[in-house]
């Protein structure tokens, strides 16, 4: 019983602190994962780029499991290497590039073992889906990865997490009109990215891919990320975590 009530505070004061910490930039987030982590900031930095993560597994891996283990190995290559990330480079970016690899590994360590056989590095794909619709959305959330945080930010509060400007200027700490903007260039750095990669939308394609991109992320996935972290990892996550190289 006591052990239990411990657990619940303890879980009640970290989601405390990381509502406290929901407004912290990436950078000085990952400045509290060295020496010693911070589980808040960490649990911050796993919600905030949980799908672009998963996005990234789901574009090279089909089995869902597969795609889960990959997606905690992950948030674990970035907490081994949090010191080493490079300040200068978008974290998002930098997880998706990660993400992408640890998946290929998660892939080929499947194949090795004879549990599955060999997938193509594609997203599944349903009878009644597009293809081309599929593999735009996944151009997106690799473009979107690349963005400077200022703008990226908003886009996902607003598109990924549902957020009004006005609750998003809150999460982010300035003021609606500087919400309102950010948006608007940041959805023209995207276009414009996109149709350097041959991809053309209109504003309202745009706003509609942006929304399909918004892969669900179970809280329970959160949670077991969070207790990989602890030391609760299972042999398989630790096994492509220690295997996967980092960086982009």
């Amino acid at each position: 019983m006591a052990t239990a009530l411990n657990e619940l505070v303890h879980t009640v004061c970290r989601a405390a602190a990381a509502d406290r910490l929901s407004a912290e930039p990436d950078a000085a987030l990952l400045d509290r994962l060295h020496p010693v982590w911070d589980a808040a900031a960490f649990e911050v930095l796993v919600r905030r780029h949980s799908r672009t993560v998963l996005a990234a597994g789901r574009s090279v891996l089909r089995d869902e499991a597969d795609v889960h283990d990959a997606f905690q190995a992950t948030f674990l290559v970035l907490l081994r290497n949090a010191k080493t990330v490079r300040r200068g480079l978008p974290l998002a970016r930098w997880l998706y590039g990660v993400a992408r690899k640890v998946a290929l590994k998660a892939r080929a360590r499947a194949v090795a073992l004879g549990k599955r056989e060999a997938k193509a590095a594609k997203p599944e794909r349903h009878a009644d889906a597009d293809p081309g619709w599929r593999e735009t959305c996944d151009l997106l959330v690799r473009e979107l990865a690349r963005l400077p945080e200022s703008f990226r930010r908003p886009l996902e509060l607003c598109y990924f997490d549902g957020l009004t400007r006005e609750e998003a200027a809150v999460a982010l700490g300035v003021s609606t009109g500087a919400v309102r903007g950010r948006l608007e260039r940041g959805r023209e750095l995207l276009r414009t990215r996109l149709e350097s990669r041959g991809v053309s939308l209109s504003v309202g394609l745009l706003t509609l891919a942006l929304t399909n991109s918004a892969a669900a992320v179970s809280p329970r996935l959160v949670q077991a990320v969070l207790s990989a972290a602890s030391g609760s990892a299972s042999p398989t996550v630790a096994a492509i975590a220690s295997s996967s190289a980092f960086g982009e």
